[in-house]
């Protein structure tokens, strides 16, 4: 077939020069759109940036390229401090504890799908482990009274004990530390999960960090030891 054929119609004159510049603040790129001073731009938009784009009726696309989550540590800690997270039926139990529908359309403003498998729905792949991937997200899905029995049954076995709706072990709360970054939508990722464990029993420390702040606690430091 000709290449001719592949040609897509020309719209205006042709350019003189396509400039490429970087500019990391958001909102001022919105505003050179605007204006005129910017015609495009290549990255992801926070969701309150993205109903600007809306409101303006810029042209975007959707890219299913990156995901949000929750990274927890599940060591023992050698600290003698109990970790909720070393027990199975507690992590397991945060499956049912988030809301990832409320995630999707609260926190992210539509910008995002649910996922629980390893997989996103929208990616082609999802085709080949349909049949497995439903049954986890059954397994995993939001379900508040099924978490709270999970993590009631794991914490006693292991020795905690619940009084006046708040965890203790060896007569200390059962306190959780949160690493919650600062910049984006991370922000309110963290409050949501911290807000979760608060409600069902756990102390949590929230500790809001930048990226530099955050990444020798969880990139470099030794897990058993608590940080």
């Amino acid at each position: 077939m000709p290449v001719a054929a592949f040609a897509a119609e020309r719209h205006g004159t042709w350019f003189d020069e396509i400039v490429f510049f970087e500019e990391e603040d958001q909102a001022k790129v919105l505003q050179m759109m605007k204006t005129g001073d910017a015609q495009f731009f290549g990255n992801a938009f926070t969701a309150d940036n993205f109903s600007v784009i809306q409101e303006n009726g810029f042209n975007y696309g959707f890219s299913y390229g990156s995901f949000n989550g929750y990274l927890l540590n599940v060591a023992e800690f050698n600290t003698g401090v109990f970790n909720p997270f070393h027990i199975q039926k507690v992590r397991f139990a945060l499956n049912n504890l988030i809301d990832r529908n409320y995630i999707v359309s609260d926190i992210l403003s539509g910008l995002g799908v649910p996922f629980i498998s390893t997989v996103m729905p929208v990616l082609p792949t999802y085709s080949q482990i349909a049949e497995t991937a439903r049954t986890v997200e059954i397994m995993g899905a939001y379900n508040e009274e099924k978490a709270i029995a999970m993590i009631d049954e794991g914490m006693t076995e292991a020795g905690a004990e619940k009084v006046d709706g708040k965890w203790y072990y060896n007569g200390e709360p059962v306190k959780v530390i949160g690493i919650i970054r600062v910049e984006d939508e991370r922000l309110q990722l963290g409050d949501y999960l911290a807000d979760q464990l608060e409600k069902i029993g756990f102390t949590v420390d929230r500790q809001y960090k930048t990226s530099a702040q955050a990444s020798p606690i969880w990139l470099s430091s030794d897990p058993p030891d608590g940080l």
